[in-house]
């Protein structure tokens, strides 16, 4: 998968809106406005979480933890990637159960740029099925178990530079300075959303 990225990169990059780098970069740089108004409808909508974080109790608790885990950041090289469980569950049994994730790892990722985002099409380029089951613990369990390999695999790619040509391709064409993590993400989202738009007959044949 990661030569069909390589091999199709000019298509790729042709895809990828420089407004969509551009936004993600001015939101980084206002995490520290995280309390105000505009920052939040801001994040929902560059991230696209709206709909998972409903108005109310649970959207109110979740800007709410974002701008304690600005303020007082959690120590250790795995602070942040453990409070992912923590905050989801706590979201989740204010949110009728259900388990807004990706807005989970999105905040996370803004605290902590190494690490990974995890939505719709990352879990659609992996062929990962999603959690089963109606026990909160338990598919908040699953859902880590993938996000734990996908830190990995991201890991190995940066290891084995298996997205070195179309890393660099990135690079030349939006010159930032975004981390490794967020340009595999930028480039298999963007991927993800090529094979959707144009059908997989005409990408994998």
């Amino acid at each position: 998968m990661y030569n069909l990225i390589n091999g199709n990169i000019e298509i790729l990059l042709d895809s990828l809106k420089e407004e969509y780098v551009d936004e993600y970069e001015e939101i980084v740089e206002r995490l520290n406005d995280v309390g105000q108004q505009e920052f939040q409808a801001d994040f929902l909508r560059i991230w696209q979480v709206g709909r998972s974080l409903p108005r109310g109790q649970c959207r109110d608790l979740f800007f709410q933890r974002f701008t304690e885990l600005v303020a007082d950041p959690p120590e250790g090289q795995n602070g942040m990637l453990d409070s992912i469980p923590l905050l989801a569950d706590e979201l989740a049994r204010n949110n009728n159960r259900r388990i807004p994730f990706s807005a989970c790892t999105k905040l996370a990722h803004m605290i902590d740029n190494d690490l990974p985002i995890y939505d719709s099409r990352i879990k659609a380029f992996y062929f990962w099925e999603g959690p089963k089951g109606t026990d909160v613990d338990e598919r908040i369990r699953s859902y880590m178990t993938f996000y734990q390999m996908l830190k990995d695999e991201y890991q190995r790619i940066q290891d084995y530079k298996l997205l070195s040509p179309a890393i660099a391709a990135f690079r030349a064409q939006f010159d930032r300075n975004l981390t490794p993590v967020r340009k595999i993400d930028f480039l298999i989202w963007a991927w993800v959303g090529i094979v959707r738009e144009q059908g997989p007959n005409d990408i994998y044949t």
